[in-house]
């Protein structure tokens, strides 16, 4: 079976998972991607990538001579052309789009085409349509030219649902992770690490942490804090953590490797932190991968109730959930963990259970691999 998947970029830096589908092993598969820019190629090497930058950087070409209009209408000329080239090389047997927002956007060429199509949504592909008319209304046009809805979480896949997703069409499948070994726990109270992995963006709450982590340092000697990830909030956040007096207690590192964060997660960390928050546009989380990342390695986690993170995070017993923006209530949750390493290893070791019977990125590939089948079984049923 020849899958063609849909993505905007083939891959960014902390998209691994994307890679991890795109190369799925499993027998009788072969992959093909069509997606707007190809970059890291070099870590995330593929042998079958059609892009549109071409396209892409035509539209910015004309546009300095030409109206806007008139540019953008030659870009969608030769978008239908890679496309149709993409369909004509790559010979799909079955679509599988990556990203719910992106897809919309390419929804002309899509449906310019009957080939089933399955639609993978994350969170805010789904969150935004709630204040964005215009977007719900290609949304439903989505989920109606779509043959299977997969969601990451229970949480997203309702909130679909009460946006007009056809029930049947919907599938839950946790995004998985791969289960290496398990961290090297300190005995660290005072001097305790803490983590956070996220794009530096409202909806993660580092306001938020940053807030609490004040109260924090107040009460241990000598705690650290590593930011992992960059985004828009980064100069504004390195600038509250001076003005909170911080600076030698928090480190902001950018976005790293794969392999270079986990690594620090596994090795440096005591706790991982995720305080999101359902921003002013309504974004909030589906199942975020650093949450099951760290819980892969037995890394205890405080995260909030927000989106699906409950679906991982069951309080006091596989981490501690808390109150979205509650700042004093992040803060004891901090403490009471940084004060007691034995809570710690218990949670985390509770977590790592969940994650290997439920997240892991095995389980995942294989309920993948069983979509596709359902899928094409579908199609062949309908051209009968």
């Amino acid at each position: 079976m020849r899958v063609g998947h849909l993505v905007d970029q083939m891959c960014l830096a902390n998209s691994w998972f994307f890679y991890r589908i795109f190369t799925n092993p499993a027998p009788n598969l072969s992959h093909a991607v069509f997606c707007n820019i190809q970059v890291n190629s070099d870590l995330f090497p593929h042998p079958r990538v059609q892009s549109r930058a071409t396209s892409t950087r035509v539209r910015e070409l004309i546009a300095r001579r030409i109206s806007s209009r008139v540019a953008s209408g030659i870009a969608e000329r030769l978008s239908v052309r890679e496309w149709n080239r993409f369909l004509s090389n790559h010979r799909p047997d079955i679509l599988h789009a990556q990203d719910g927002k992106q897809t919309v956007q390419w929804l002309s060429l899509i449906e310019s085409t009957e080939l089933p199509l399955i639609v993978t949504f994350h969170g805010s592909d789904i969150n935004c349509a709630t204040y964005d008319e215009a977007y719900l209304k290609k949304l439903i046009r989505l989920f109606q030219r779509s043959t299977k809805l997969h969601f990451v979480s229970k949480a997203l896949r309702d909130r679909a649902i009460d946006l007009g997703a056809p029930p049947e069409k919907c599938k839950v499948i946790y995004l998985g992770t791969p289960v290496g070994e398990q961290s090297i726990h300190s005995h660290r109270t005072d001097d305790c690490v803490f983590g956070i992995a996220a794009n530096l963006v409202p909806c993660k709450g580092h306001e938020t942490l940053l807030a609490a982590f004040a109260q924090v340092s107040k009460q241990l000697l000598a705690p650290r804090l590593c930011i992992w990830g960059d985004g828009p909030l980064r100069h504004h956040l390195q600038w509250t953590t001076q003005h909170l007096g911080l600076s030698k207690n928090v480190e902001f590192y950018g976005q790293l490797a794969y392999s270079e964060l986990q690594n620090q997660i596994r090795t440096q960390t005591d706790v991982v932190l995720l305080p999101s928050q359902k921003d002013d546009g309504g974004s909030e989380e589906g199942l975020p991968m650093s949450l099951c990342e760290a819980a892969s390695a037995a890394v205890p986690c405080i995260a909030t109730d927000c989106g699906g993170i409950a679906e991982l995070i069951s309080h006091e017993h596989t981490g501690l959930l808390i109150t979205q923006r509650a700042v004093s209530e992040l803060a004891d949750a901090m403490i009471r963990l940084a004060t007691a390493p034995a809570e710690r290893r218990k949670l985390g070791i509770a977590a790592r259970k969940k994650v290997l019977t439920q997240m892991n990125l095995d389980r995942q590939l294989e309920h993948i691999s069983r979509i596709y089948s359902e899928v094409s079984s579908i199609n062949t049923a309908n051209n009968l």
